[in-house]
């Protein structure tokens, strides 16, 4: 994990507590992801690159930033907790760092809204079923629902890589569990399958 991702991290954290206090937390998740899209280029047509030029120009003052950002959260009905944030973003200059802390937000924040935020790294991109598959295997191990990303590395030797809020499960351990669970289904099915004259069958 990098510095900026740790960064990330821990202004997701803080906010997290904010908004869990205010309970709150499913609104200003996607608040801050309606924020995010509109700095991050790979959001395509939401991203909005006049807004960024303005909150990271050294030409327009502080005072500048922070009145644009606020007309920006009022007219968009954001909560206080977002919009004290991104005056937090702004005056610390972290405001590129928005799409990393929105992901990390919906990481972490996964145990209280009931949706986990998943990422599976892998040299190669997955085809859409072998997506599928390892979305309902991981929304199956964590009873809850999952939003599954991916992310292309082709450094990544071999395997896959998933990271679910602060925890990483290798991609082989993830197969095994996959292939436990099977055979415990099938033998289980063979089991039933005997019948209830079985048991009575080895007492004459």
């Amino acid at each position: 994990m990098g510095q900026q991702d740790v960064i990330a991290r821990r202004y997701a954290k803080g906010l997290i507590e904010a908004a869990a206090e205010a309970g709150i937390v499913d609104r200003v998740r996607d608040e801050l992801k309606a924020l995010a899209d509109i700095v991050d280029p790979a959001s395509g047509a939401v991203h909005v690159p006049e807004f960024m030029r303005l909150l990271t120009s050294p030409t327009v003052s502080l005072s500048d930033k922070i009145a644009l950002a606020e007309r920006i959260a009022s007219g968009s009905g954001f909560a206080d907790q977002t919009s004290s944030f991104l005056k937090v973003l702004i005056e610390h200059g972290r405001v590129a760092l928005l799409p990393r802390i929105a992901r990390a937000f919906a990481e972490q924040a996964g145990p209280l809204t009931g949706i986990y935020t998943a990422t599976v790294h892998t040299a190669r991109p997955l085809r859409d079923e072998q997506l599928d598959r390892l979305r309902h295997a991981l929304t199956e191990a964590l009873d809850a629902r999952v939003v599954l990303h991916q992310r292309v590395e082709p450094g990544l030797l071999a395997g896959a890589k998933i990271v679910v809020g602060d925890k990483t499960i290798d991609g082989t351990v993830l197969g095994k569990l996959e292939r436990l669970r099977e055979r415990l289904l099938t033998e289980s099915a063979a089991f039933v399958g005997t019948g209830d004259d079985a048991p009575s069958e080895k007492k004459k």
